[in-house]
């Protein structure tokens, strides 16, 4: 088998629907390919649409976990029950284009062992998928990228799989590639291994301030176990980004005014006014969280000093 691709899913069955028809078109031979699927205690249909593609030919494997476990230790289920050379990594709402997999392997032979990236390009619909084209912005200088992002499997076991204390969303892909990286491994961009993110749900503000949330405290959790300058610039959690965001909340005006903003606008009539209004809800939160993290462990005695809030 020459190539695994990992999909860690929960409750995103509608939308893995659509992730599985573009592996089910794949120019590769199906039998060069395998995709195992982590269900992180689902309760919706998802058994039933992976089953579906599975007759439909895709060479598919369902891993039900029997409780919620988060992204990181599901992703380590399907690469423990993983027989390709090589791991592809996607997520559950990632479309990729019909030369995705033998892109990514013609990478590997072409650079040899490492880390190969591709664009995961944002869309609300999939008539946006015949006119999206890659630009500047769709460009990822993380080293790896949970979303579109290939390793040999022995290098993946020889790093120790994904860190199972990122309990919550956001980082735990990038803390796994700062340790490949320690390993010599070194990340390299493919634009044609294409692939793209599709959200066709506009962001709830609710929703994405808890996601915002998270992503700031599992942020700190990784400047805490990899304390260097890169962690701190890829979380922004760096004495610029710091003090950008001092500068902005004093008074909380600028998050008062998004609220404001958002109050007043809905989903029916998306305007710019609103998209920057999440982008500072976000933000916001996002920084929130994170100074809160760090006062926490500071007051624990464990966190390594940061600019003060």
């Amino acid at each position: 088998m020459q190539a695994t691709v990992i999909i860690a899913t929960y409750n995103r069955a509608r939308i893995l629907d659509h992730a599985l028809r573009a592996l089910g078109s794949q120019t590769l031979d199906p039998a060069a390919f395998e995709v195992v699927i982590a269900d992180d205690a689902s309760t919706d249909d998802t058994p039933d649409v992976v089953a579906l593609h599975r007759r439909k030919g895709l060479p598919v494997r369902l891993l039900p976990l029997d409780h919620h476990v988060g992204a990181a230790a599901a992703r380590n289920e399907a690469i423990r029950a993983s027989t390709g050379e090589l791991l592809v990594f996607i997520d559950s709402d990632i479309i990729v284009v019909p030369s995705f997999l033998e892109e990514h392997l013609a990478s590997h032979r072409r650079w040899g062992r490492g880390i190969v990236t591709g664009p995961a390009m944002l869309i609300r619909s999939l008539e946006e998928i015949a006119r999206r084209r890659f630009t500047v912005w769709d460009w990822s200088s993380a080293p790896f990228a949970g979303g579109n992002a290939s390793v040999r499997r022995e290098d993946a076991l020889a790093a120790g799989l994904f860190d199972e204390s990122f309990v919550e969303l956001g980082w735990e892909d990038v803390e796994f590639g700062l340790r490949l990286k320690a390993m010599g491994l070194r990340t390299r961009f493919n634009v044609k291994a294409a692939a793209y993110h599709f959200k066709p749900d506009p962001p709830d503000p609710e929703k994405l301030a808890a996601y915002a949330a998270s992503q700031g405290r599992m942020a700190v959790h990784l400047i805490h176990k990899h304390p260097g300058a890169e962690a701190r610039l890829a979380t922004g959690l760096n004495p610029v980004g710091m003090a950008i965001d001092w500068l902005a909340s004093i008074g909380d005006w600028d998050l008062r005014l998004a609220r404001w903003v958002l109050a007043r606008t809905d989903d029916a009539s998306p305007s710019r006014l609103r998209t920057l209004a999440l982008k500072q809800l976000y933000n916001r939160t996002y920084f929130k969280a994170a100074r809160e993290a760090l006062s926490t462990a500071s007051s624990a005695g464990s966190a390594e000093a940061l600019p003060p809030s």
